[in-house]
């Protein structure tokens, strides 16, 4: 998996302050449980980063939390950040 990295020249995002801030914000809104809060880096770190689209292979609680997120990052001034199963996007790459 690290060469991958290497290979294709992948950025590694860096986490900082802003980004678990932003992590907590979703944590104490009851977006994402405290208990998954690597998920809620993630979705901050993307939403940070300007990032489009998040995939994800967890679909428990997708729907609310694509909504909800996005509604913290517009509320707080932060990118809006598109989380998609990868079939969602195969299906848009593919048209």
């Amino acid at each position: 998996m690290l060469s991958l990295i290497d290979q294709y020249k992948i950025n590694i995002l860096e986490r900082n302050n802003e980004t678990f801030n932003l992590a907590k914000l979703y944590i104490e809104n009851k977006i994402i449980p405290q208990k998954y809060f690597n998920d809620a880096l993630h979705i901050a770190s993307a939403s940070i980063n300007k990032i489009d689209c998040l995939l994800s292979f967890n679909f428990q609680h997708i729907l609310k939390t694509k909504v909800k997120t996005q509604l913290v990052n517009l509320r707080e001034g932060y990118h809006i950040v598109t989380i998609c199963k990868p079939s969602e996007v195969l299906d848009n790459y593919e048209k």
